[in-house]
């Protein structure tokens, strides 16, 4: 059963977050932890929901985490939204099911944040997708001028365009740790 917040959109925010969570069956496997990937992905979800908690009680901003999942597509299952516990309740409903379109997932977390008003928006990128994916090519997102965070247990390269300059940003992931733009 999905929840439902109770509390209202706010008109804006200091920041925008969409996390975005790979739930292909790959993420079914477990990982050194004795997890498995999707459990590991959604503790981090966690986490940075508590954390986002934090720094919106500490320096009372208003910092706005959204959640949507991605397999064959994209489903969002909620806005950028202030309410912290409904955003946590959202993470544990998530399942595994699927293949992977990882550029679905992009594309519908941008769509999304273009519905908010917020200074800075941000997409976190959950999966265990090879970058540059399994298309013997690197992958370039067009992010509206958004910022990404990918964290991947694959290998390779991200470019990022900066679509209000046209500039491209090279990110080589580091160490397996992920890519940080």
């Amino acid at each position: 059963k999905m929840p439902i917040s109770s509390m209202p959109l706010p008109d804006a925010f200091e920041s925008a977050i969409m996390l975005v969570c790979d739930v292909s069956g790959s993420m079914n496997s477990n990982v050194g932890t004795g997890q498995t990937k999707l459990e590991a992905a959604k503790s981090a979800a966690v986490s940075i929901v508590d954390s986002t908690a934090g720094w919106a009680k500490n320096y009372e901003e208003n910092y706005g985490l959204g959640l949507l999942i991605f397999s064959d597509d994209a489903t969002p299952v909620a806005m950028p939204h202030v309410d912290y516990p409904f955003i946590k309740a959202c993470v544990e409903t998530i399942s595994i099911g699927g293949g992977t379109c990882i550029y679905s997932g992009i594309d519908a977390a941008t769509i999304q944040l273009d519905a908010v008003n917020a200074k800075e928006k941000v997409i976190i990128l959950m999966t265990d997708v090879e970058i540059p994916l399994a298309l013997d090519k690197d992958v370039t997102v067009d992010l509206n001028g958004y910022s990404l965070t990918a964290t991947t247990t694959g290998t390779g390269t991200l470019y990022i365009r900066d679509s209000r300059t046209d500039d491209y940003h090279v990110e080589e992931e580091e160490n397996n740790r992920g890519y940080g733009i």
